[in-house]
């Protein structure tokens, strides 16, 4: 299953047709004063591994930076200039296709790479035919119970989701006196930091704390199903994908 752990000779000789390689991608950047800032790469590299232990596939090393800029006012975080993660990301790929591997799923846990991510990927496939996929597990499974309006529209980061989520999987890394409940100020009713009408953001500008979202509602249980939810789901799409053909795909 770990590519990394194998030999040249073994990677040579595995079986290929209909598997896929898995690349989780991180981030390091900071989560408020209560999450730590390996976070992102946390949830992308524990869901990324039990997906593909239950459906097959192999996986690569986690890569721990991205482009996170928006949170580069708060120390801790290390970001990446968006020519360097499309760089590396394209490396990575041409070095899987290189390999004659026939898939790749990149599963991306950092928000803010997904427009970097979906621009370098339409271009690899172009150029190399190979069927790709890029997957946010944030966005396979809601939130299993309402989550108030504000909520919903700012908790974005670190808020009550995450901190759910990492009570789950990495409770010892969670400093659960420090959590804390901020919001953006903002009354604009049709501006957003994301959707339809989204404006360019730095964490800085709306939130003191770096939390977007009330982390004192986190909770263990939500954290759980949440995240078993998530795996669930990841594993059907790495199932799905690994007999999916483009239709007219010559």
């Amino acid at each position: 299953m770990r590519l990394a752990d194998l030999t040249w000779q073994e990677i040579r000789d595995l079986p290929k047709e209909g598997a896929v390689v898995v690349l989780p991608i991180g981030s390091t950047e900071q989560h408020g004063p209560h999450l730590p800032c390996s976070t992102d790469t946390i949830l992308a590299e524990r869901v990324a591994h039990l997906a593909v232990e239950r459906v097959g596939g192999y996986i690569l090393p986690t890569l721990p930076y991205s482009k996170c800029n928006e949170h580069s006012a708060f120390p801790g975080t290390i970001s990446l200039r968006r020519e360097t993660l499309i760089g590396v990301v394209s490396d990575i790929v041409h070095s899987v296709h290189r390999s004659g591997f026939e898939r790749l799923c990149l599963v991306n846990g950092h928000g803010g790479n997904n427009a970097s991510l979906h621009s370098v990927l339409r271009d690899l496939y172009a150029e190399l035919s190979l069927p790709l996929l890029l997957v946010e597990p944030g966005a396979l499974f809601l939130p299993p119970t309402p989550y108030p309006s504000t909520e919903q529209r700012f908790g974005i980061h670190a808020g009550r989701w995450e901190t759910s989520l990492m009570m789950a999987i990495a409770p010892t890394l969670v400093r659960s006196e420090k959590v804390v409940s901020e919001y953006p100020p903002m009354e604009q009713q049709h501006l957003h930091l994301f959707g339809g009408a989204s404006i360019p953001w730095l964490s800085h500008d709306y939130s003191r704390s770096g939390v977007f979202g009330d982390a004192t509602a986190g909770n263990l249980e939500e954290g759980k199903l949440g995240f078993e939810k998530q795996v669930e789901r990841l594993a059907e799409i790495l199932l799905e994908f690994s007999q999916f053909n483009p239709p007219y795909r010559k």
